[in-house]
């Protein structure tokens, strides 16, 4: 299972096999929150997460990035690659890269 995290572009524009594996595509900070909590109760792997940096209104990628590599939510999934989307903003890949 794979998330993208991006208000704007669609995922199957930029990943080749998007879809396959229950890949879900949340466009806001609320939504991902709300599909992280669905999915951590059922006990479902996140292979891949891509987040863009802005995410217009409220949270931004950075703060999803935070969110997941954060002590509190350690061990609740197993994440093999968080990457960030290549942004338009120049400055919000700085801030992005963890």
């Amino acid at each position: 299972m794979r998330f993208w995290i991006d208000d704007l572009r669609n995922p199957r524009e930029y990943v080749q096999d998007w879809g396959k594996d229950d890949d879900i595509w949340s466009r806001s900070f609320e939504e991902f929150m709300m599909h992280m909590q669905i999915h951590v109760q059922g006990d479902q792997r996140i292979g891949h997460i891509y987040f863009d940096y802005n995410l217009g209104t409220g949270g931004t990628g950075l703060d999803c990035a935070m969110l997941v590599t954060s002590k509190d939510w350690n061990g609740l999934w197993m994440i093999t690659q968080v990457a960030p989307l290549i942004p338009q903003i120049p400055m919000a890949g700085q801030k992005s890269l963890i």
